[in-house]
C-alpha cells in the first residue's frame, strides 16, 4: 500500500487522510443515532476509516519530510552551480579587462611604430633619388629599434 502511496505527492495523501477522518467521524456519528440501521457495522466502518486516516496522515507526513529534504538538496546543488557560475563570470570579466588593457597597449605600440615608419619614409623621401637605397648608420639604428 505504501508503495502505491509513494507515487502520490504528500499533499494529496494528507488530503486523503482528512477525507478518511471526516468519513470515519460521520460513520461514528451515524452509529450513535437512535434510528440508525446496522449501527455496529457503521461504527466498525468509522473506526476503520479513522485508522486509515491515521495511517495516511503518517505516510503524508513522512513523504513531506522526504520531499523537503529532496528540495533542500536540489537547492544546495543550484546554489553550488550559481557560485561556480559567479566565479566563472568573475574570471571571464578579469580576462576581458586584461585583454582590453593589452589591446590598448598593442594599439599604442602599433601607433608609435606607424609614426616611426611614416617619419622614416618622410626622411627617405627627402634624400636624392639616386641615394634613397643607401643605408646610413642612422638607418641601421632605426631598423634595430634605437632612437
Amino acid at each position: 500500500m505504501s508503495a502505491l502511496l509513494s507515487w502520490l505527492p504528500s499533499w494529496s495523501v494528507t488530503f486523503g487522510a482528512g477525507g478518511a477522518a471526516l468519513l470515519g467521524l460521520l460513520l461514528l456519528g451515524y452509529a450513535l443515532l437512535p434510528f440508525a440501521r446496522m449501527p455496529t457495522l457503521a461504527a466498525a466502518g468509522g473506526i476503520l476509516c479513522l485508522g486509515a486516516a491515521c495511517y495516511l496522515a503518517g505516510v503524508g507526513s513522512a513523504q513531506a519530510v522526504c520531499e523537503a529534504e529532496a528540495l533542500r538538496q536540489r537547492l544546495a546543488g543550484i546554489e553550488r552551480d550559481l557560485a561556480v557560475a559567479r566565479l566563472e563570470r568573475d574570471i571571464a570579466n578579469a580576462a576581458y579587462e586584461d585583454a582590453t588593457r593589452r589591446a590598448a597597449v598593442l594599439d599604442e605600440t602599433l601607433q608609435v611604430n606607424r609614426n616611426r615608419i611614416d617619419d622614416y619614409e618622410a626622411e627617405l623621401a627627402k634624400r636624392p633619388p639616386d641615394r634613397r637605397c643607401d643605408l646610413t648608420a642612422d638607418d641601421l639604428r632605426g631598423v634595430r629599434g634605437g632612437p
